[in-house]
């Protein structure tokens, strides 16, 4: 079962991809909302009212059906700023959380975590339009995003994710790496021009399909 929000369901098509290859070695459920947090305590406005059931649903997911792990993610930001409570609190009981989707252990879980997020990535920041003129964002295509800046603007989020899978004992999926390899510098397009993001923090489903192979120890073994 994979829940979260949509930085959660953003990885459906590598889930696809592997079923098309013959690779994929379970069945996968998504529980899966737009700004739906996996865990309890998230404040909600009025129009996302609806994520309020998201436990719920996981609950009898997990009733009616064999679920043998459990993947969690969501725009890790959102979810702390709108959650009540310090950073303790909020960890202890997202940890009860994880436990209760773990079965109190008897079901492996792992949080997937804080992934790069820049306006950068986001097409519109690639190419200006106007009536008379295009406009192409060379510097940025040909030397990317600044590696420390992106781990920088990541690593509160990070380190507060890393604490709760240790507090919860889940383990952690790592995207990064997928995204933007090791160097200095993250390309914001993959060759020979297609921009990596649909906007500054989601990924566009073909490159997902391609690239997101970070999940495929969970899902192809």
């Amino acid at each position: 079962m994979f829940t979260g929000d949509s930085l959660l369901f953003q990885w459906g098509p590598r889930v696809e991809a592997l079923l098309q290859q013959g690779r994929l070695r379970h069945t996968v459920i998504f529980v899966a909302g737009p700004s739906c947090s996996p865990f309890v305590g998230e404040v909600y406005e009025k129009s996302f009212a609806y994520c309020r059931n998201m436990q719920n649903v996981q609950q009898r997911i997990m009733q009616q059906q064999n679920v043998q792990a459990v993947v969690v993610g969501a725009f890790w930001p959102r979810v702390l700023l709108h959650t009540p409570g310090t950073q303790a609190q909020k960890q202890a009981a997202f940890a009860q959380d994880m436990r209760s989707l773990s079965g109190n252990g008897a079901r492996p879980v792992w949080l997937v975590l804080p992934t790069p997020a820049d306006a950068r990535f986001s097409p519109d920041k690639l190419v200006a339009r106007s009536l008379t003129h295009i406009g192409v964002n060379t510097a940025l295509l040909e030397q990317g995003i600044p590696t420390q800046q992106l781990r920088n603007d990541t690593a509160a989020d990070t380190a507060f994710v890393r604490a709760l899978a240790a507090q919860a004992g889940a383990k952690v999926l790592d995207a990064w790496p997928d995204i933007c390899g090791t160097g200095p510098a993250c390309a914001v397009i993959t060759p020979p021009a297609t921009p990596k993001y649909a906007d500054d923090k989601h990924l566009r489903p073909g490159f997902v399909q391609q690239h997101a192979t970070f999940l495929d120890d969970v899902l192809a073994r």
